[in-house]
């Protein structure tokens, strides 16, 4: 069990790192815009996703949600609607300096988006399945219920160990270099979140 957690621990910390993710993306533009608290509840939802689909690929669900083709399928389209119309909100967005006061920021609302880009990535159910597979081949995992239960909090621990450090560097990052500066890299975060989103329609549209 104590196996089990750690390496979710450290697959969940690791797998979070590179930034070019939606839910990277989006947490950072939070950062930058001085909305911490928003930015940590964006990566607890994503976290919880996460740990979702960990749990199910090293349960063995996952084959029968991979089965699901016209499920995933339709979350393609899903996911490039919520990615393009987050991509338009940021990049519109000039109002940095108030974010704090914003109504629409509530944690809860990030908390959900968080947990929607995750959900809607039919990608994370062939990741988990495959890190699930290798830890199982390599004998640091069973695959059983027991397993799968210590696998996902140590996921959903690393993940957020990862964003809450991501976090805390652009915090310092936002005090040095400026508003204008952290206005202009959220919009280039926000052509990404669009481009990401023209990714998924695409993929949308060939599935036909």
């Amino acid at each position: 069990m104590t196996l089990a957690f750690t390496a979710g621990l450290l697959l969940g910390f690791l797998g979070s790192v590179p930034s070019a993710g939606p839910l990277s993306i989006l947490v950072a533009a939070k950062g930058l815009s001085g909305n911490r608290q928003g930015g940590m509840a964006m990566a607890i939802g994503g976290a919880v996703a996460e740990a979702i689909y960990a749990f199910l690929a090293c349960w063995g669900a996952s084959r029968v949600l991979g089965n699901s083709t016209g499920l995933m399928h339709y979350a393609d389209l899903l996911a490039a609607l919520l990615l393009v119309g987050l991509g338009i909100f940021f990049m519109k967005r000039r109002d940095f300096a108030r974010v704090e006061q914003c109504p629409r920021c509530r944690p809860a609302a990030s908390f959900f988006t968080g947990l929607l880009v995750c959900g809607l990535n039919p990608g994370l159910i062939l990741h988990w399945s495959i890190a699930s597979s290798a830890l199982v081949a390599f004998g640091l995992l069973g695959a059983s219920g027991d397993s799968a239960l210590a696998l996902a909090p140590g996921v959903f621990v690393g993940v957020c160990a990862w964003f809450f450090l991501l976090l805390t560097l652009l915090s310092r990052l936002r005090l040095k270099a400026g508003l204008l500066f952290c206005q202009r890299l959220v919009s280039v975060m926000a052509v990404c979140l669009i481009v990401l989103g023209g990714f998924f329609g695409l993929r949308f549209i060939a599935g036909f």
